[in-house]
């Protein structure tokens, strides 16, 4: 890339980070589940005018030269061989009017531009040293500030402030497929509340280690207090839970800030907890039905309980279900699967008969054009179903790796960029888990995140 055009390029970069708590909720469907989610226009853009300028210009393919990347091919070749593999069931395969073949194409074409979205942040980025971590950090900082002023449209709205439902009212109008507020459960600018709890996951550590800046302020107090309410009033137990393992990882690698911030920064939490705690009873005397969804030792319950009054039961069984027969699917074709995109098809037939009286099951077993496709809520199950066990050790490989160089590369970095690995640490760690109730590759995050990995190994980022 040249001059202009690699500064186009990272702009429109850093417009689809700040874009990433848009995450399926636009109302087209025009690209599938690639277009309900913002950050895919930007980063589709880019990638064309990438390649076109390429094809006209001859230009240079830089690419990281190390084993994540390696991985990541693997990964993609192991997904065209399962289709491949699969290719005979594929063409005759039709489910809610949807062919087998047809749907493993734009699997396949869909998971081509991941990894051409990696490319291109890696040669957008390419020899930019400290300049691609302050874009990155950034853009990640305005997303919370877009995603937290819609929010609080959301809170006024909880509180039965009517210039806030009629403002959120009309904000929806603009993207959303369905105009109806969502209730008292906190979504942002996502489709639902646990896929913002998923946005939650990448940001928490930068938030979080703004209360480890030299020059702390009360702006980062109310920050950190209003990420910590944005994150409760998700009512999402995967944010919970992933929440808590989070923390605990980031007090283990910021320690020493931890026990160094001395009376100072002990002002500085006890003030947070004071904002929390004003805003708990604020909320309790202006929306006591809100107030009372507050249970998290229910939420963690929900997850293992299997009282029929647990009003998560019937989300529970549909969970179960669906990873339960990704798993039995896995067992019947355990190399290369069912072939990629193929687990809908075959889903009716692997959920287990006791746990069938879930509505979203019923719906999902009922073959009629236009239903509610079958998914695996599971990324990691997913893959073994569609893939195989050689889809997932390539998956688990890439990412291992990352996580891998990134701790050893800890040692003898400088302050700023130590504390940049260690947020892009804790941000992978959320996304591994989110893998576990989530089964979507169309995740931005994942490839944008990538591409900056690779940008991080690359010598043009060492100074």
């Amino acid at each position: 890339m040249k001059g202009s055009f690699k500064l186009i390029h990272r702009y429109l970069i850093a417009i689809a980070i700040v874009l990433l708590p848009v995450f399926n909720s636009l109302g087209t469907d025009k690209l599938g589940a690639l277009g309900r989610s913002a950050s895919t226009y930007p980063l589709l853009l880019g990638v064309i005018v990438w390649l076109g300028t390429l094809v006209l210009q001859r230009g240079k393919v830089y690419y990281p030269r190390n084993l994540g990347f390696f991985f990541l091919l693997m990964f993609l070749l192991t997904a065209v061989l399962s289709g491949l593999f699969n290719l005979p069931d594929l063409y005759v395969l039709k489910y809610q009017g949807i062919s087998g073949i047809d749907r493993f194409f734009i699997q396949i074409f869909a998971l081509l531009f991941y990894v051409f979205i990696v490319i291109y942040i890696y040669n957008a980025f390419y020899h930019a040293g400290k300049e691609a971590e302050r874009l990155f950090v950034t853009a990640l900082s305005l997303s919370f500030f877009l995603a937290g002023g819609y929010s609080l449209f959301e809170i006024g709205a909880f509180l039965n402030v009517p210039f806030s439902t009629e403002i959120l009212g009309y904000i929806d109008t603009l993207f959303r497929a369905n105009e109806e507020l969502y209730g008292l459960r906190l979504r942002s600018l996502a489709n639902e509340a646990s896929m913002f709890a998923m946005y939650c996951t990448l940001i928490f550590p930068w938030i979080f280690s703004r209360f480890f800046r030299n020059r702390r302020s009360f702006g980062d107090i109310i920050i950190v207090s209003y990420f910590i309410l944005l994150m409760g009033l998700t009512f999402s137990r995967t944010a919970y839970i992933v929440f808590i393992i989070q923390l605990i990882v980031f007090f283990i690698l910021y320690r020493k800030e931890i026990f160094s911030v001395g009376m100072h920064g002990a002002v500085y939490f006890f003030a947070i907890i004071g904002i929390l705690t004003f805003g708990a009873i604020s909320i309790y005397f202006s929306n006591m039905e809100l107030f009372e969804k507050i249970d998290v030792t229910a939420l963690v319950y929900s997850l293992v309980s299997d009282d029929v009054d647990n009003p998560h039961l019937l989300s529970n069984i549909a969970r179960y279900s669906s990873q339960i027969a990704a798993i039995r699917m896995f067992f019947d074709h355990p190399v290369l699967g069912v072939g990629l995109g193929g687990f809908g098809f075959y889903a009716p037939q692997y959920y287990p008969d006791s746990l069938g009286e879930s509505w979203e099951i019923i719906a999902q077993s009922s073959n009629t054009i236009g239903g509610a496709w079958p998914v695996a809520h599971g990324l990691y199950v997913r893959i073994l179903a569609e893939m195989g066990i050689l889809g997932l050790v390539f998956w688990l490989f890439l990412w291992g790796w990352n996580i891998f160089k990134s701790f050893a590369s800890l040692r003898n970095l400088a302050r700023e960029q130590i504390q940049y690995k260690k947020n892009l640490l804790i941000s992978l760690i959320g996304m591994l888990l989110i893998g576990f109730v989530g089964d979507s590759l169309t995740w931005a995050s994942y490839w944008i995140y990538l591409g900056f990995l690779g940008i991080e190994e690359s010598n043009g980022c060492r100074e």
